[in-house]
């Protein structure tokens, strides 16, 4: 667990690893975020509950455990940047709770980091290599590349699965409302007229 939730933090932004195939690092373009007040607004998406100071110390704590100089990190963009540290950490939280619940995502997860590990590798041997070298490194890094890319897509095509599972469940619940629309409503009306009944 160690390792992949260190790989999490990197990949979360801490460490520079190089644009992905979508020019974004492959992590997707962050919307612009203001961090609500404690209590007020949705947390990540996926995560049960508000984004508050409980979350931010839960992440923080998982940082610090298995990632000790990321924590540090974080604590100075925290100075530096309240806003984009709040990011960091929502990122993480998002991730990590995909990842704890879904082995074959970390799986992915893993096999992505490492490739990307090993292109990079590659890359920085280029430095100083005559013409023929770094043919044969540039062949090297696009078959790395083509195993990368594919395994990227290998991971969007199972979120797809995961969000359409999502909606299925959403939509059948929507059905059972549906039908169950009048006896809902009296029960949501019988609320009221208890509590008022009660004193409450």
């Amino acid at each position: 667990m160690r390792r992949w939730v260190g790989l999490l933090v990197l990949c979360s932004g801490m460490a520079h690893a190089g644009p992905g195939f979508d020019g974004v690092g492959d992590r997707g373009p962050m919307p612009g975020f203001e961090r609500p007040a404690p209590g007020m607004g949705p947390g990540p998406a996926g995560m049960q509950g508000t984004w508050d100071d409980a979350q931010e110390e839960k992440v923080l704590a998982m940082v610090k455990e298995y990632d000790p100089a990321a924590y540090q990190r974080l604590l100075l963009l925290k100075e530096r940047d309240v806003r984009a540290y709040t990011r960091q950490l929502m990122q993480i939280a998002k991730r990590s709770e995909r990842l704890m619940k879904n082995p074959e995502a970390r799986e992915r997860f893993m096999e992505i980091r490492s490739l990307e590990v090993e292109l990079r590798t590659l890359a920085a041997t280029l430095e100083g290599q005559s013409d023929a070298e770094r043919q044969k490194t540039r062949e090297a890094m696009m078959n790395v590349g083509r195993q990368l890319f594919d395994a990227k897509q290998a991971d969007r095509r199972a979120l797809v699965e995961e969000l359409n599972e999502k909606i299925a469940k959403i939509q059948e619940e929507i059905k059972i409302r549906d039908d169950e629309r009048d006896a809902r409503i009296e029960e949501y009306i019988d609320q009221f007229t208890r509590r008022k009944a009660s004193g409450l």
